[in-house]
């Protein structure tokens, strides 16, 4: 009795194929391809059908391969998807690295510029203070008006800054 091939059993073997082909490269994947290899030689072996022995054979070798080569195609989009996650986590990190330091340097900015005033009027007002009382009040009513001023402007960065996290954070 001849070995019978049904096609169920061909689109069985042949999805098996390329489930093995779009696993890991390994010695599976080595056996797999032996085998692919080898069947047109064994159908035609164990087949006493001339149909099987002439054509039929090599369309199961080219099935085989088709469903082989189908498994490695799946395999490498696999890999593309992993490399592409990889990469857009990578990009949306350094997105925010430099977004924090843009922040921070116009925080240090803001906040250098208002303290670096009301250091200099601090300065002024203790230098002329035993000899011109009323100008270093002055200097220190200028002081303490760009320090709140200053505070506003940070307090006012920092509700934007908390504001549009909330704004841009996932819904």
């Amino acid at each position: 009795e001849s070995l019978v091939v049904t096609q169920a059993a061909y689109m069985v073997v042949v999805t098996a194929l390329a489930v093995v082909a779009a696993g890991r490269e390994g010695r599976s994947d080595l056996v797999a391809m032996g085998l692919c290899l080898l069947s047109p030689y064994l159908i035609w072996w164990f087949t006493t059908n001339t149909w099987n022995r002439q054509i039929g054979a090599w369309l199961w070798f080219g099935g085989l391969l088709i469903g082989w080569g189908f498994g490695h195609v799946v395999r490498q989009q696999w890999a593309l998807i992993d490399e592409l996650d990889r990469t857009r986590t990578r990009l949306a990190e350094t997105a925010v690295a430099e977004d924090r330091q843009r922040i921070a340097r116009d925080l240090h900015d803001l906040v250098g510029h208002s303290f670096s005033v009301v250091l200099l009027h601090l300065s002024g007002a203790r230098m002329i203070l035993s000899t011109s009382p009323a100008e270093a009040e002055e200097a220190l009513r200028q002081a303490e008006a760009v320090g709140r001023k200053g505070m506003d402007e940070l307090r006012q960065a920092l509700m934007l800054m908390h504001q549009g996290a909330h704004a841009t954070a996932p819904v």
